[in-house]
C-alpha cells in the first residue's frame, strides 16, 4: 500500500521516451529489470520507471505475462494503485513509468 506522489494531471498525448526522464536511484529489481525513480525534465515531477528486458522476457517465456500486466495497468486509476502513466520501448527494453508510491503503514489508511 502506499500514496501517491501527488494528484496531477499527465499529458497523455505527447510522444514519450527515456530522454525525457533523469535516472535516479534504483529501488527494486526483479527478474526481467529494475524499477528505478526518475524525474520527467520538463516538469521535475517524480515517477516509478519498470525497465524490462526483452531478451530475458523471450528467454524465459513470459512475454504474454508482461502484455498481460501492461493491460490491465493501462485500464486501472485508482489513488492506492501505481497507474501506468506512460509505456514505451527501444530495441532492448520495454519501459513502463507509473505514479511513484511511498510506503505507508496500513493502519494510517484507517
Amino acid at each position: 500500500m502506499g500514496v501517491t506522489n501527488g494528484k496531477y494531471d499527465v499529458d497523455f498525448s505527447e510522444e514519450v521516451n527515456l530522454s525525457h526522464f533523469k535516472l535516479l536511484r534504483v529501488v527494486g529489481r526483479g527478474a526481467f529489470g529494475k524499477v528505478r525513480i526518475v524525474e520527467r525534465k520538463d516538469n521535475k515531477r517524480l515517477f516509478a520507471l519498470k525497465y524490462i528486458s526483452k531478451e530475458e522476457c523471450i528467454r524465459m517465456e513470459a512475454l504474454r505475462n508482461i502484455f498481460r500486466e501492461r493491460s490491465m495497468l493501462e485500464e486501472l486509476d485508482h489513488p492506492l494503485v501505481c497507474n501506468l502513466r506512460f509505456a514505451f520501448q527501444d530495441d532492448d527494453y520495454m519501459y513502463m513509468v507509473m505514479d511513484l508510491m511511498y510506503v505507508c503503514e496500513l493502519i494510517f489508511l484507517n
